[in-house]
């Protein structure tokens, strides 16, 4: 009697484990799968960089730019009072980030040194030297129109 009763014990554990873990893979490829039509499927805010010093206008379309003195960036300053290789733009939860990387000279956002992570907005400045960005947004709508 007591070996059946274990052997039933031993079946329901062995069951229980198997829906569990088939759950747990179900539920983690559920919100993998999820997230990731979600991250296709939002739009890009675009926006514009002006340079206030030459008036150059700089369209941004992508998720990510870098913007520095290396050859890889995307929008290569040649100033000598930039040190670090880039500053990353980068388009997350909805919204337009900056990130400077570490230098010994400053990257300023708003006349404000760039030490951490921040989220932009529509007439902020960059300034790396002596060069001035103006940061201006687009609706999705208008710039669709472009």
């Amino acid at each position: 009697m007591s070996t059946e009763i274990v052997l039933i014990l031993r079946s329901l554990t062995a069951i229980s484990l198997y829906i569990f873990l088939v759950s747990l893979v179900y539920f983690l490829w559920k919100n993998t799968f999820s997230q990731s039509t979600k991250f296709r499927g939002s739009k890009v805010r675009p926006i514009y960089l002006e340079n206030l010093v030459s008036g150059e206008l700089f369209k941004v379309h992508n998720e990510e730019i870098f913007i520095g003195i290396a050859e890889a960036a995307h929008l290569q300053i040649d100033e000598d009072a930039v040190l670090n290789p880039y500053t990353r733009l980068f388009f997350k939860k909805e919204e337009w980030w900056i990130e400077g990387f570490q230098s010994s000279k400053e990257i300023l956002l708003n006349n404000k040194p760039l030490l951490i992570s921040h989220i932009i907005s529509s007439g902020d400045r960059l300034t790396y030297g002596k060069t001035v960005n103006k940061i201006s947004f687009l609706s999705i709508s208008d710039s669709e129109k472009l």
